[in-house]
């Protein structure tokens, strides 16, 4: 390994007369991150040329349809829905290459401890949020056989007025 990355490795002895260099935990941790973080840019990546695909390819029918409308005020819908597609080709690519640069990340390094407690918290909300979930499921149970008694109960009021003045 480079000098520069000396603090990515451990040797240690084999026994041998060659010490062996092995990764670091952080090191495959880094290389799973990157891995899962190329595999999310190429997905995204393709989905939105999949997208510029499919808006280029209604730009060509609808420049046909255009073409072919002999009304005027058709012909400026369709140039219209035409300038739409393009607006939308060219948020697209932007998108595309905010993929690739990075850009539009507001990340920064974050230090063990802090990852750590950062985890933490990530771990405490998901237990808050599922049991504010399990109460409103609950309550929402509770509220839909009441909600049919009060209705039953209004129907029964329609059906059987009382007589006033008696």
């Amino acid at each position: 390994p480079d000098a520069s990355e000396a603090g990515k490795y451990r040797t240690g002895n084999t026994g041998y007369s060659n010490d062996w260099v092995a990764h670091k935990a952080a090191m495959h941790q880094n290389t799973r991150m990157v891995g899962q973080s190329d595999t999310l840019r190429r997905q995204v990546s393709d989905a939105l040329n999949q997208s510029i695909r499919r808006l280029e390819s209604q730009n060509i029918t609808l420049r046909q349809k255009a073409a072919a409308n002999p009304n005027p005020a058709q012909r400026d819908l369709i140039n219209l829905e035409i300038s739409r597609n393009n607006a939308l080709i060219a948020t697209r690519e932007k998108q595309l290459v905010e993929t690739y640069d990075g850009s539009g990340t507001n990340a920064r390094a974050v230090g063990r401890n802090e990852a750590v407690d950062i985890n933490k918290l990530l771990v405490d909300m998901d237990k808050d949020l599922r049991a504010d979930f399990n109460t409103l499921f609950q309550r929402y149970s509770e509220y839909l056989p009441a909600l049919a008694d009060l209705n039953t109960t209004r129907a029964a009021t329609v059906s059987h007025p009382q007589t006033q003045g008696q």
